[in-house]
């Protein structure tokens, strides 16, 4: 808080409010300061995670609002490791069984002429029909 009029024997009061947009609905901080200079405040935002218009607005004691906005990203980025534990132990374990598994497939004692089988006389699974 800046204040350039001299000091004198008029109450200075500053009020100042911290909003989601510009809604006065959406306010998120409130605090009255009796004198200018430099202040930190953390304030928590009950609406959850995602990107937000933070609105700060002054109001002086004759009056006078100053208002000011930024922009601001809350807790935005914290999904974008959940796929990676949902893939990895998956593809983990599918390497580890493809990789480890003994029994290979032989192909060479599978015969595939009909004929040589016996079902050329129209024989199906169960026998003659």
């Amino acid at each position: 808080i800046f204040d350039n009029r001299p000091s004198g024997k008029d109450k200075r009061i500053y009020n100042v409010e911290f909003r989601d947009g510009t809604s006065a609905k959406r306010a998120m901080f409130r605090k009255v300061y009796t004198e200018p200079g430099v202040y930190t405040e953390r304030f928590y935002i009950s609406y959850g995670p995602g990107y937000y218009t933070i609105t700060v607005l002054l109001r002086t004691s004759h009056g006078l609002i100053y208002e000011d906005s930024f922009h601001l990203g809350y807790n935005v980025h914290y999904m974008d490791g959940f796929g990676l534990l949902l893939w990895l132990p998956l593809l983990l374990s599918a390497i580890v069984i493809l990789t480890c598994s003994k029994r290979k497939a032989d192909w060479d004692d599978e015969e595939y002429d009909v004929a040589a089988r016996g079902r050329g006389n129209s024989q199906g699974i169960l026998g003659a029909s």
